[in-house]
């Protein structure tokens, strides 16, 4: 995240170059950073379970003064994530209501993402190394086993053969070291939870006082 020093500093182009070798080269420019980073700018709502939200209603007893409204809304995000021990990003939706006594907040905390969105796929690939092997399930759906590997301590990653035979395994996979640990295989899938490569990032700011 860019810093800017001062208050009288202006918005400056900001250059990254994120480069996979034996990929591509992606290059974004970023423009108009703000001092003040608004909780309504992060809404990750797309990126979680739409049916196992939690939706609810707060109800206070005042009246509903505008000057205040963006103060109120702050406090109010972060005092309902800190007392449901929950991270503010999935504190989501709010907005206000009001009538001459009473003013209602209605927000929602939106569910964990699914757990096989936390893998990376290696279609069909599969594990050289019979020791790192964990555990195995039969009858197994991507999302079932993805949710035994982020409950297991010390899963890095599964695979899911043809027939939905799931198999955690403790490797701590790497894409640079992905030919030593992987072997082809017809219908067997490998999911590991991430994956290094060497991204380069080239951030370039010029601040103007």
């Amino acid at each position: 995240m860019a810093q800017w020093l001062g208050q009288r500093t202006r918005s400056q182009r900001i250059a990254v170059l994120i480069s996979r070798p034996g990929v591509r080269n992606f290059f974004y420019n970023f423009f108009d950073f703000s001092d003040v980073v608004s909780y309504k700018d992060f809404d990750s709502s797309a990126c979680y379970n739409q049916t196992k939200d939690i939706v609810f209603k707060i109800t206070y007893k005042g009246q509903y003064i505008p000057s205040l409204i963006n103060a109120f809304e702050k406090t109010a995000h972060s005092q309902i994530a800190d007392y449901g021990k929950v991270s503010h990003y999935r504190v989501q939706n709010m907005h206000l209501e009001y009538d001459d006594d009473y003013v209602f907040l209605f927000a929602s905390i939106i569910d964990p993402a699914p757990p096989e969105t936390l893998f990376t796929l290696h279609e069909n690939k599969m594990i050289k190394s019979k020791t790192n092997r964990l555990l195995m399930f039969k009858h197994f759906t991507v999302n079932l086993c993805a949710e035994e590997c982020v409950e297991y301590t010390g899963c890095y990653g599964f695979e899911l053969s043809a027939d939905s035979v799931c198999t955690l395994t403790v490797m701590k996979f790497s894409e640079e070291k992905a030919d030593s640990q992987l072997q082809d295989s017809q219908g067997t899938n490998f999911y590991a939870t991430y994956y290094t490569s060497i991204i380069i990032i080239i951030i370039v700011v010029v601040v103007v006082v």
